[in-house]
């Protein structure tokens, strides 16, 4: 090995040791390119980064942007030049030969190192793979800084977030310790996170409800509020992937809802204040118009007015019970006790078939009940239960084309009561079945521009189903249909002679 090889390989190592004790570009990169200079008596050696910016070392002359400039669009475009005469530089900079190399790490182009030589034939093929390796560990050294600093202003940026947003957030890992507690969850949970990062969040969050949460299965399941100290929370729960999409842990946001749940209940109970009041003057309204036959004979003109008449104040009656029966299933008031009593479910299809039976024929449409023999008593509230089904029948009605088919099914299926409501109607969008089932909440399109309707419906149906211990499901496909079904079990409180 030559006297200038031992020399090379020298400067590699302390080159190598210079990007090892330092990630800062602007110390290592400058000292890093005088060794290169000194070691192929190079005038001028140069890193030009893709967004314009550089480092430089050696002679200095006006017109070097622009150099610097020329080669870089012409290693982008062409790569690598090997040593060659200097015609692509401005002849007043006097250099003789020139060499450029792309600085590429896994296949992303970062930039181009470039020296200038004043004499020609200064340099071998050992010198030139000198340039080669060496340009190999700056571009190495530059994607670990830019990664190191994009890395760094992510963390400020997030640091920033956390710090100013008004949610309490807290972050755990698979050991369930806490790695992050930003300000809002420090002056929620009455602690700082100097003391609760790393510490187990059961030690940290002393609440059941928030700890138990933290260990859903089912980070998909049903949205809840939480009460901690005189505020409510509404929690939302993620896993926390990495690149490959394993899991790092969990993060916890509490958004606090204190002030929307104070203006529901507000305007829960101004609508319960409203409907209560409305009942009596639309039973007043309904009995006189009933009576109008008493009063003198009708025609055929006026019958048919006193039919419409009846039916608006059967709409608002039904307009009013809905009102009030979501008032009183609403989880976030909870002042709703079931009644439970024996229930038989065959009884109550029967029934609600038999009642809608009327608006199904106005529409030609066949209404039909289908219970199986297993289906047992049950000690439920009969009264929600028979409301529930009778609002999936309504909307089945409603939104079902004339002479469509409207089933409802009561069968025993995993030792759980399923009361189903099938139809061949319009069906469902997928992107608006996930809230189909949220208090207002109703599907907007043309078809429908007709169809009245108050949005609470299916919210009722959920929370009867809910109160139960069940739940509400739907598997709707557009232009083909809907299946609602509650599913109560068979099991508990729901069973014949169980205490409530």
């Amino acid at each position: 090995m030559s006297e200038k090889q031992v020399y090379q390989q020298k400067l590699l190592l302390e080159i190598t040791q210079y990007f090892a004790e330092s990630s800062a570009l602007e110390a290592t990169i400058p000292r890093v390119l005088k060794d290169l200079c000194s070691a192929v008596e190079a005038g001028s050696a140069r890193i030009v980064l893709n967004d314009g910016d550089g480092f430089y070392y050696g002679m200095e002359h006006e017109l070097l942007p622009v150099a610097d400039k020329v080669v870089l669009e012409h290693v982008m475009r062409y790569g690598q030049i090997p040593l060659r005469g200097a015609d692509l530089l401005p002849e007043t900079m006097m250099f003789k030969q020139m060499t450029a190399l792309p600085l590429v790490v896994k296949n992303q182009p970062l930039g181009i190192l470039w020296l200038g030589f004043e004499k020609s034939g200064q340099i071998d093929e050992t010198d030139q793979g000198f340039i080669a390796i060496l340009a190999g560990k700056a571009a190495l050294a530059i994607a670990n800084a830019q990664a190191y600093e994009a890395l760094h202003a992510s963390r400020r940026r997030l640091e920033a977030i956390l710090t100013s947003i008004e949610d309490a957030v807290v972050m755990i890992d698979g050991d369930r310790r806490i790695q992050v507690f930003n300000p809002a969850a420090e002056t929620l949970f009455s602690t700082s996170a100097h003391d609760a990062l790393g510490k187990p969040i059961d030690s940290v969050v002393q609440h059941s409800a928030l700890l138990q949460l933290m260990d859903e299965k089912d980070l998909k399941g049903a949205r809840v509020s939480v009460e901690v100290g005189a505020k409510t929370f509404q929690p939302l729960l993620s896993e926390v992937m990495d690149d490959d999409n394993v899991s790092m842990g969990r993060v916890l946001i509490l958004a606090d809802v204190s002030h929307l749940r104070r203006l529901n209940e507000n305007m829960t109970l101004f609508l319960q204040t409203v409907s209560h009041d409305l009942r009596s003057p639309l039973t007043a309204a309904k009995g006189f118009v009933d009576m109008l036959a008493m009063v003198g004979e009708l025609n055929e003109k006026q019958t048919r007015m006193q039919d419409k008449i009846l039916t608006s104040i059967t709409d608002m009656t039904n307009l009013v019970e809905k009102v009030l029966d979501a008032g009183r299933l609403d989880p976030e008031m909870g002042a709703y006790e079931l009644r439970r009593d024996l229930c038989d479910p065959a009884k109550v299809v029967q029934k609600v078939v038999s009642t809608m039976t009327p608006s199904a024929q106005k529409k030609a449409i066949t209404l039909k009940g289908d219970v199986d023999a297993d289906v047992p008593l049950m000690n439920v509230d009969e009264m929600m239960l028979e409301r529930a089904l009778w609002n999936l029948v309504e909307n089945a009605i409603k939104y079902t084309p004339e002479k469509g088919e409207v089933t409802v099914k009561a069968a025993v299926k995993n030792n759980t009561l399923e009361l189903s409501v099938q139809d061949n109607g319009l069906g469902i969008p997928e992107d608006k079945i996930g809230a189909i089932f949220d208090k207002g909440s109703r599907v907007r399109r043309e078809e429908h521009k007709a169809i009245r309707g108050s949005g609470l419906g299916l919210f009722i149906v959920r929370n009867v189903a809910r109160q139960h211990g069940g739940e509400a499901t739907v598997h709707s496909e557009e232009g083909k249909g809907s299946v609602f079904s509650i599913a109560i079990p068979i099991s508990g409180e729901n069973v014949i002679g169980a205490s409530s």
